[in-house]
């Protein structure tokens, strides 16, 4: 078997900042490079590259010292190096200040400066739950993100007080951890069940008031929390995210630069990608495949995987449905995805929205238990595109 091994030293229910990459590759789409950028150009970890035109959209920094060697409407890659060379642009002085006085819409204004997604923070709600599970399987860092990260999480719940409009703040963590954990100011913690799906929003919803899609109740990932915090905590942009990695046996948490390129993470946790492994970004049921391994983590990756060439069985897009209703029995939303997927692989779109195509938690479900091998969560989701 393949077994990860970091020299950093970190175990299963550590999270542990990584070694820094000798490279990364930032996402740049939909950005616009900062007057003055191209190739060549010498810059600084944290320096401004990109701006994103969405004012709930973080903008876009240097993660680590470097030279800019690739920009393309994708990419923007960083040959990494110790320190800043003479002549390399420097962070911005003018770096926003989170000042104690801001609140509302004018601290999200600084937090996009800062590179932090404030869309999930600044809904309109009277409840707001922070779900503390992990959002899929295979993903496990939750817990010891909370054990571990205290200060970090407490940092971000102080600015989403100042962010949100909500009375009352929830953080549903799964049942039987509670009593490990340390507790947060003006925080409510709830033990909530933890077994996939029981991590979707909408079932942590259900578990945390009792209702299905209750009024003003909206929840937010631990992950962007973390994220929240950790700009609150360092008065830096965000740069950083915090996945799992995994070969199917031994799980790393890791806190990584953006960018850093998923073949040189793979390597520095000894996981060999070998002819027909498949490797995953986001997690092994909602998450996707990636392509190419030059691929770079994003802000919002939270976990790598490889799964050994075999260990899945190939899907046919070709079979039909065999109407064995499996998929109905699992689906946590109750709704037919073996129909609603054949409405989608003909294009009948109105079908898919008229039979509660919108209600879907893509929870990856139906895909799994499928007997006939079809992509029922793929069909979903393109027709969920196309009616967006």
């Amino acid at each position: 078997m393949k077994g990860l091994r970091f020299p950093v030293g970190c175990d299963a229910a550590e999270v542990a900042e990584s070694p820094a990459p000798l490279r990364v590759r930032l996402d740049r789409c939909g950005f616009s490079v900062v007057s003055g950028l191209k190739k060549k150009s010498l810059v600084a970890a944290g320096a401004l590259l990109a701006t994103h035109p969405a004012l709930d959209r973080g903008d876009l920094f240097a993660s680590v010292s470097g030279e800019i060697t690739e920009i393309t409407d994708d990419d923007i890659v960083i040959a990494a190096v110790p320190s800043p060379a003479e002549g390399a642009v420097e962070p911005p002085a003018d770096v926003p200040v989170i000042e104690a006085s801001l609140a509302g819409d004018g601290l999200a204004a600084v937090l996009k400066k800062l590179g932090v997604d404030t869309a999930a923070f600044t809904a309109a709600c009277e409840t707001l739950i922070v779900n503390g599970l992990d959002p899929d399987p295979g993903i496990s860092w939750a817990v010891p993100l909370l054990k571990s990260q205290h200060a970090c999480l407490a940092a971000g719940f102080g600015l989403l007080g100042r962010l949100s409009q909500a009375q009352k703040v929830v953080l549903a963590v799964p049942q039987g951890t509670a009593a490990s954990l340390a507790s947060f100011d003006g925080v409510e913690t709830r033990e909530v069940p933890g077994e996939y799906p029981a991590g979707l929003d909408p079932l942590v919803i259900h578990a945390v008031t009792g209702k299905e899609a209750p009024d003003n109740v909206h929840a937010v990932s631990l992950h962007d929390l973390w994220g929240l915090g950790r700009v609150g905590l360092t008065g830096r942009p965000l740069t950083e995210t915090v996945l799992t990695v995994s070969d199917g046996e031994y799980p790393a948490h890791l806190i990584v630069p953006e960018g850093f390129v998923a073949a040189d993470l793979l390597e520095l946790a000894k996981i060999p990608l070998e002819q027909g492994d498949m490797l995953l970004h986001d997690g092994t049921m909602r998450g996707a495949a990636l392509s190419s391994a030059e691929w770079g983590v994003r802000k919002t990756t939270t976990g790598l995987f490889v799964l050994p060439a075999g260990s899945v069985a190939p899907l046919d897009g070709a079979s039909a449905c065999i109407n064995c209703g499996t998929c109905v029995s699992v689906c946590p939303a109750r709704l037919s995805p073996g129909r609603l997927s054949s409405y989608a692989e003909f294009g009948m779109y109105d079908k898919c929205r008229d039979e509660g195509l919108l209600a879907c938690m893509d929870c990856g479900l139906c895909t799994y238990v499928c007997m006939a091998r079809r992509p029922v969560s793929q069909y979903l989701r393109m027709a969920r595109s196309v009616s967006a």
